[in-house]
């Protein structure tokens, strides 16, 4: 998994996030990459609009905070997290719905009390909160269930 070491020693896991927008990050060069390209732009405009400014604005959400590699294509209400549908998948299997609620970002019916979830929260905040029990890099299962993330 990329990291880099900050200054103070601690380890990144969200490699150049900051500096990524989402224009940068559909904008393959590859004739390969195009098909995947097209949907995840067409991904993009179904979003809702308070979603898409949270994915534009704050490039933490963009990634998937468990796997911090993949795009976010789900959230997360319980936690207030965007992340990728392959994490989403183990979610649902590992988890289920009593601890990870999952909605796809497409999905036409967000409403004002489940965009709240995800205004409160954010993948920055989450991240930030895992560092801080050193919850990060464990386990889905030793993560998600941890006293802490009950708390969160």
């Amino acid at each position: 998994m990329p990291y880099r070491v900050l200054d103070d020693g601690q380890v990144q896991y969200y490699p150049d996030v900051q500096v990524k927008g989402l224009q940068e990050i559909y904008n393959f060069e590859s004739i390969s990459a195009e098909a995947e390209v097209m949907t995840a732009e067409k991904q993009l405009q179904s979003v809702h609009p308070t979603l898409k400014r949270m994915l534009e604005n704050d490039a933490y959400n963009t990634y998937c905070v468990d796997c911090k590699i993949n795009l976010s294509e789900c959230c997360s209400l319980n936690f207030g997290i965007f992340i990728c549908h392959p994490c989403a998948l183990e979610h649902q299997k590992l988890l289920g719905a009593g601890i990870s609620f999952l909605k796809s970002l497409a999905s036409a019916e967000w409403d004002d009390y489940l965009l709240r979830f995800m205004l409160y929260g954010g993948n920055k905040l989450f991240y930030e909160f895992l560092n801080r029990y050193k919850l990060d890099g464990k386990p889905l299962v030793d993560k998600y269930k941890h006293v802490a993330l009950q708390w969160y």
